[in-house]
């Protein structure tokens, strides 16, 4: 995986565990806080103003739950949408939790259109899909789930900023006590770096959710924007901050000297 994501050396597969393998896992740990805060915090993984997927709360056998409503031209009903994705409670027919998408009878009718047969085979396949007890409880509070994943991207913020603080000073600190005594070429280049890694993580994440919720749009509208946009985003997140930073390296490298 962290040669897919192309973050630090590429590892070959000799089933040992080493000090390169350590090095590159410590660079994804350290990377994870810059990469991965943007698309927690500030990304809506539904993508709402491109995919035109919106959550929004119902009440069904008088629990609230979060569904997933499509507005875009494939919902005859433009201005209601259809629901594409929401959980539910067992109902005759259904005696177990599980996952509705688009209601026959909206797909009969042309209610709602499918963008390809691929897409319409996903949602009479999930349709009445058996889930769990755990399952049920997460998906049906889709908002509130969301709200937490902004909280603890919040938190990851925090964290990748402190970090990036105590290691600037840090390198502060030893450029002020290396042989010429003043800030030079090692400070300018965590700084850079620093800089790098957080601009390039934002992009990324931006760009990154908006290529997966349309993948997953493709897929499946509803669950499949959300997914997508998520795993976009956060893939993305990483890569960017990674790459950001070594250019920001790399630009000081070659415009200043020690």
């Amino acid at each position: 995986m962290l040669n897919q994501l192309q973050i630090g050396e590429y590892l070959t597969v000799d089933g040992v565990y080493g000090t390169k393998t350590e090095r590159v896992v410590w660079e994804f740990i350290h990377r994870l806080p810059r990469g991965a805060a943007h698309s927690l915090e500030w990304v809506n993984p539904l993508h709402s103003r491109t995919t035109f997927i919106e959550s929004h709360p119902i009440t069904s056998n008088g629990e609230a739950i979060s569904s997933l409503v499509d507005l875009s031209h494939r919902s005859t009903k433009s201005n209601k949408g259809i629901t594409v994705f929401r959980a539910d409670t067992p109902h005759p027919g259904a005696d177990y939790p599980h996952i509705n998408t688009v209601e026959r009878k909206s797909l009969y009718r042309g209610q709602y259109a499918p963008s390809s047969e691929f897409q319409y085979q996903n949602i009479e396949r999930l349709n009445h899909f058996e889930i769990s007890d755990d399952a049920y409880r997460l998906l049906k509070d889709f908002d509130g789930v969301a709200k937490k994943v902004q909280v603890a991207g919040k938190v990851l913020l925090a964290v990748g900023a402190a970090l990036d603080v105590m290691e600037l000073c840090l390198t502060v600190e030893a450029d002020l006590h290396d042989a010429d005594r003043k800030i030079g070429k090692k400070t300018f280049s965590e700084a850079f770096s620093i800089l790098g890694g957080w601009t390039m993580g934002a992009l990324g994440a931006e760009a990154g959710t908006y290529i997966g919720a349309g993948i997953g749009t493709a897929i499946l509208p509803g669950i499949g924007t959300a997914i997508g946009g998520a795993a976009g985003g956060f893939i993305l997140g990483l890569v960017g901050s990674y790459n950001g930073s070594v250019m920001g390296r790399m630009l000081v490298d070659i415009s200043v000297t020690e």
